[in-house]
């Protein structure tokens, strides 16, 4: 939700307000997204000591508001320092979100001077109740949907099949179709489909069925470059290759030869291997302390 301007009977400090000389409050804001949330770097200036020292103070509060207009999100985030991360998950975030940040009297404040007012306000002093706005800044709209979908689009491109034939005892590949076919033993079939549905088991899945399969496919497209123009005919291809660019391969054999299988793979996937010894690792707490 854009930020309108606002009159306010006392001084606030805001980009190309009037209020304030010599001062300044803004914010840069970098987002990294992965496949289950988007993680923003949030970094603020604020340039006038006086207003600082009410902050350290705790007399006034740096605060940020985040919100997402397609899915009703609407946060605020109490900062102890200028330079802070603020994780969202990604079912609550769609298409852009925009955040602002502001200063805020944390306690009513009696007499609210400042050395920087400008000139229609040297002089004055104002009585300023518990949250009131002191400032505001520009706000930052940060679109996700392009990040988030590339990420999100990987694991879809991969089909997990159950064997057809009883005698199969390893898991094969088949990237023929238009979805590349991870094909298990009967019972393994079986299990994958009883722990499919577990969020937390999702990273666990994929480092066990999907980096094997991609690694699989880095390295024959590596050893063989006839066989990309071949895979570039299916409808996989296309997805695999945007997210590989993202990561700062070309799925060519010359590009593949910048990082290893493994590697690519992870960065692909988010680093699931990672994750999901995190998740394993709070599974055996919980276990713990049921016992």
């Amino acid at each position: 939700m854009p930020q309108s301007k606002k009159l306010y009977p006392y001084p606030v400090l805001e980009e190309g307000g009037y209020a304030y000389k010599d001062s300044g409050f803004s914010m840069e804001c970098t987002p990294q997204a992965n496949t289950q949330e988007l993680q923003i770097m949030i970094s603020i200036t604020l340039i006038n000591d006086e207003l600082i020292t009410l902050l350290n103070d705790d007399v006034i509060g740096l605060f940020c508001r985040v919100e997402c207009p397609r899915t009703f999100l609407r946060e605020v985030y109490e900062f102890n320092s200028f330079n802070e991360t603020i994780t969202l998950p990604k079912e609550r975030i769609e298409s852009v979100i925009s955040i602002t940040a502001f200063l805020v009297a944390k306690q009513d404040i009696k007499s609210f001077q400042n050395s920087h007012f400008s000139d229609d306000y040297a002089g004055f002093s104002f009585s300023l109740k518990k949250g009131c706005v002191i400032g505001i800044s520009e706000t930052v709209r940060i679109s996700i949907r392009k990040n988030m979908n590339e990420l999100k689009n990987i694991p879809s491109i991969f089909l997990i099949a159950n064997s057809d034939d009883p005698a199969v005892s390893r898991i094969s590949i088949d990237p023929e179709g238009d979805k590349i076919r991870i094909i298990l033993p009967s019972q393994a079939y079986q299990q994958y489909k009883a722990l499919k549905e577990s969020r937390q088991l999702q990273p666990i899945l994929h480092s066990m069925l999907i980096i094997p399969a991609l690694m699989e496919l880095f390295m024959q497209m590596k050893s063989d470059p006839d066989i990309i123009q071949y895979f570039a005919t299916k409808r996989w291809f296309p997805i695999l290759a945007k997210a590989t660019g993202a990561n700062g391969s070309e799925l060519s054999a010359e590009g593949l030869e910048k990082q290893e299988a493994i590697e690519l793979a992870q960065k692909i996937l988010d680093g699931p291997i990672t994750r999901g010894m995190t998740n394993l690792f709070e599974y055996k707490d919980e276990d713990d302390d049921e016992n």
